[in-house]
């Protein structure tokens, strides 16, 4: 059947939970001061390390029907909560608005933590026996590490009603990819193809994505609102192929 593997070896990192929702809502008052927060979005899992060890003879007759497909995938980053809110107020402060000293600006998580960022494991593969492939686009062995691509950063909203009203609205930032682990693939033995784009040994190491930053917007008379940044790609890591054997293809690309 096509689709079929001779192996197929994986370890998936679980993907982050979604973090909760914040919001207001605030009666209207001389001066009011509204602050929400959402959620941050759990870390991904790291994906485990990955090891396949071929000393006998496999042979695959579907297309797409790798000989070995070894791979480890670091789950991805949760979505962080929205935060919204409702306030209406009536500000009598001379001059231009400002914000009181004293007035603590949390931070919650620190998406550049390296403890956030879910690395793909280490791939390793050895073939020291025989893998023959049909049909197209089935290679002999396909081996790959790829990070975990990071969360979404939480939206922030507002909607401000009054006489002399200011609002401040900053998106949060996108959780860092991770990085790709190590791909290693010996072959001793043989590994003979015979469709087109059946490549004998397909070995990469992928960095996730960096997550998108969320977005701020706000309805007011004065209003500053700050997207969040984007989050850093990962990194892939080292691959590594040794030929010590025979590798045989026989198909076009």
């Amino acid at each position: 059947d096509d689709n079929s593997h001779g192996i197929f070896a994986q370890s998936v990192g679980g993907g982050g939970g979604a973090g909760g929702a914040g919001s207001t809502e605030t009666g209207k008052a001389e001066t009011a001061v509204t602050m929400y927060i959402g959620g941050q979005g759990g870390s991904g899992s790291i994906g485990g390390e990955v090891e396949v060890n071929n000393f006998g003879k496999i042979e695959t007759l579907g297309y797409i029907s790798h000989g070995i497909f070894a791979q480890s995938i670091g789950g991805g980053g949760g979505a962080s909560g929205a935060a919204t809110g409702a306030s209406e107020a009536d500000m009598t402060i001379g001059g231009g608005a400002s914000i009181p000293n004293g007035i603590p600006i949390p931070v919650v998580g620190d998406p550049n933590d390296p403890d956030n960022e879910a690395d793909g494991g280490k791939v390793t593969v050895t073939n020291d026996g025989e893998i023959i492939t049909h049909k197209d686009g089935s290679y002999g062995i396909f081996a790959q590490s790829i990070g975990g691509g990071g969360g979404y950063g939480g939206t922030v909203s507002s909607d401000f009603a009054g006489s002399d009203s200011f609002a401040l609205s900053l998106g949060g930032k996108g959780g860092n990819g991770g990085d790709g682990g190590d791909v290693r693939v010996e072959v001793s033995g043989s590994i003979e193809t015979f469709g087109a784009r059946a490549h004998g040994v397909v070995a990469q190491s992928v960095g996730g994505g960096g997550g998108v930053g969320g977005d701020a917007k706000g309805k007011t008379s004065n209003a500053l609102g700050i997207g969040g940044l984007g989050g850093n790609g990962g990194d892939g890591g080292d691959v590594t192929v040794i030929r010590t054997g025979t590798i045989t293809t026989h198909g076009v690309d």
